[in-house]
């Protein structure tokens, strides 16, 4: 009977902490990055002191350990620099600059043959950016002075890794509320 008394008193007792435990095998929507939307929300995220990274060396810090660059990186406000792949709105008509991070290759023919068809296009095109940096609503005017292949550099607001499976190794960085450098 003490024993039968005791179990009950366990499974009473431990019935709050299962409320507790959290699923987080699913990434939902709130846990998403989010991107500034108007100048309201820029002032809120005040300028800190700029880390400097080129568009390069940010990419491969995310790919080498996503929580020490989170750690280093996430909400912060950087300074990057790159080479412009290019200039372009999103779904929701926010501007962007997606930075080059790797220089086009040459492959010989019999290679190319056995890459997939996203591969060829990398070889042939040249990769998809893979630093994404969404400006603040006032600085689009600016973009058109922007070229491809151009160097520039930015100052916003780390958001971190993304998963993006049509970039190289399935990530972009993203950035928001960033500033063309002069």
């Amino acid at each position: 009977m003490h024993r039968l008394i005791s179990s009950w008193l366990i499974v009473l007792l431990a019935l709050p902490l299962l409320g507790c435990i959290e699923d987080f095998s699913r990434i939902r929507e709130t846990d998403m990055p989010r991107i500034a939307v108007n100048d309201r929300e820029v002032a809120m995220t005040s300028p800190l002191p700029a880390d400097r990274f080129n568009a390069r060396a940010l990419w491969d810090h995310y790919g080498v350990s996503v929580l020490q660059a989170d750690l280093d990186c996430k909400g912060k406000t950087l300074r990057v620099s790159g080479i412009v792949r290019s200039v372009a709105t999103d779904d929701r008509h926010r501007a962007y600059i997606g930075f080059q991070v790797f220089e086009p290759a040459k492959v010989p023919a019999s290679r190319l043959r056995t890459m997939s068809a996203k591969e060829k296009t990398w070889i042939q095109e040249g990769y998809p950016p893979l630093v994404i940096c969404y400006l603040v609503p006032t600085e689009p005017s600016k973009l058109a002075t922007l070229k491809k292949g151009q160097t520039v550099q930015l100052l916003g607001r780390c958001l971190g890794r993304v998963k993006d499976p049509s970039g190289f190794k399935d990530y972009v960085v993203v950035l928001d509320s960033c500033r063309l450098e002069e």
